[in-house]
């Protein structure tokens, strides 16, 4: 029984040590929700997405993208996301360019330490948007961001700071929504404004 708890006790020792943990690149992070001018009439848009990776359609990742990319924009008060009586579209695409050969690498290290040499990775993203009203492009831009992730023994300091790579993600395209939104209001300062 004692073998048996011993087991059980280092099975959870060693999950603990092995779960990613994930820190969101701040330097994209430039617009919060209070820099954003909510419209009286939001713009009633259809959302397209597309996730790659490497440049590669994943269409596995294109409902979990799109349900990020809505609610942000519902919260910005700029946009509604509509299937049906749409003022225009918004077309986003999110590119995450990994080193799938050296993740894999790195993560295979951590397994043959059983999670006691730490491994880092970086996920870069390449994110770009376009905005049509009546087929006219009135905005497009394009953006980066990063995720940078670590597996391996972690200490509770470092973890508190950290957060999952989906919660991860999810940041990602909050900060990429929210640049886009404010990047395309200052370009378009003739929109009509205030809440």
């Amino acid at each position: 029984m004692k073998h048996i708890i011993r087991i059980l006790m280092l099975s959870v020792f060693l999950y603990g040590c092995s779960t990613p943990v994930s820190y969101v690149d701040q330097q994209y992070s430039k617009t919060k929700y209070e820099d954003i001018t909510r419209l009286v009439e939001p713009l009633k848009l259809k959302v397209n997405v597309v996730f790659q990776r490497n440049g590669e359609p994943l269409p596995a990742v294109d409902n979990e993208l799109r349900g990020h990319v809505e609610r942000v924009l519902r919260a910005t008060g700029v946009v509604v996301p509509v299937s049906t009586g749409t003022t225009g579209e918004l077309d986003v695409t999110v590119n995450n360019v990994a080193d799938l050969a050296e993740a894999a690498a790195k993560g295979f290290g951590t397994g043959l330490t059983f999670g006691v040499a730490k491994s880092n990775v970086t996920d870069f993203y390449e994110l770009k948007a376009s905005l049509r009203i009546k087929e006219k492009v009135i905005y497009h831009n394009n953006y980066k961001h990063a995720i940078h992730s670590s597996i391996g023994l972690h200490d509770e300091a470092t973890s508190a700071q950290g957060m999952t790579p989906s919660a991860a993600f999810g940041k990602v395209v909050e900060d990429f929504i929210l640049n886009f939104i404010q990047d395309f209001q200052q370009a378009n300062p003739e929109m009509p404004s205030g809440a």
